[in-house]
């Protein structure tokens, strides 16, 4: 570890609350931005890019969190080989022990998009780049809530 590195934990806390940062901030200027467009003529701006953009407003609620969990946060946490495994494991209840609270409380919080997201983006890169957004799945995901015993 180079000087002046945070611990890890330290770091892996922070890039936890920037991720919960970015991807409030993301809804939040994309309805801002839907909101305040001119429309410049029909199918570019107005009505369709609207719900577009409303009906894909998960992804990016999603993508920068799960990206985190996905290839930062699990590189060095124990039985975290196969990631989407490990996801899919963390939300049926089998968990590694002596994880760091953060950690731990990330994942409850979001594994469960996280793994839509992760089935999403596989099917996209090796099935068929017109595979649809899951957004009602994730949208059912998040309303599901913490993955937590308590």
């Amino acid at each position: 570890m180079p000087d002046g590195d945070p611990p890890d934990a330290a770091r892996l806390a922070d890039y936890g609350a920037v991720a919960t940062e970015l991807s409030l901030l993301s809804d939040r200027r994309l309805k801002e931005r839907v909101a305040s467009a001119v429309p410049l003529g029909s199918g570019i701006g107005g009505r369709y890019e609207t719900e577009f953009l409303t009906n894909h407003l998960t992804y990016d609620r999603c993508h920068t969190v799960t990206h985190l969990l996905r290839q930062h946060l699990l590189d060095d946490l124990p039985g975290a080989t196969e990631r989407a495994a490990f996801l899919r494991d963390w939300i049926d209840g089998r968990r590694p022990g002596g994880l760091p609270p953060g950690i731990a409380s990330l994942l409850d919080r979001h594994a469960r998009p996280a793994v839509v997201l992760d089935r999403f983006h596989r099917r996209l890169l090796t099935e068929s780049k017109r595979t649809p957004f899951p957004a009602a799945e994730i949208e059912r995901a998040l309303a599901a809530g913490s993955t937590g015993a308590g």
